[in-house]
């Protein structure tokens, strides 16, 4: 949530080209996951959340449609045309589809 304080765990490092990605979780351990560096505001192992965040990810099946919202660091913020269901999908998985 914008404005809570996180503590800033491991940087993202893995095949994926998933750069600037940092685990946190809420002071109260209530919260935890992968956040993108842009929305946080780091110094040393804490930080500020600069935007309100969900780690959703978004199941989907091949050819389905989806309306892409945002980008972010490969990821693609986009809604399930079907259901409307909302949440994270990664780019590379994506293709544009031409009108």
């Amino acid at each position: 949530m914008k404005g809570q304080s996180v503590h800033i765990g491991e940087q993202y490092s893995g095949p994926e080209p998933w750069e600037h990605w940092y685990f946190c979780q809420t002071a109260d351990g209530s919260l935890k996951g992968w956040v993108p560096k842009q929305l946080l505001a780091i110094e040393g192992s804490k930080g500020v959340a600069l935007d309100d965040y969900t780690a959703t990810e978004l199941n989907v099946d091949v050819g389905e449609i989806v309306v892409k919202l945002k980008e972010l660091n490969g990821w693609i913020w986009c809604r399930q045309q079907t259901s409307g269901e909302v949440g994270w999908i990664p780019k590379e998985n994506v293709e544009k589809r031409v009108k």
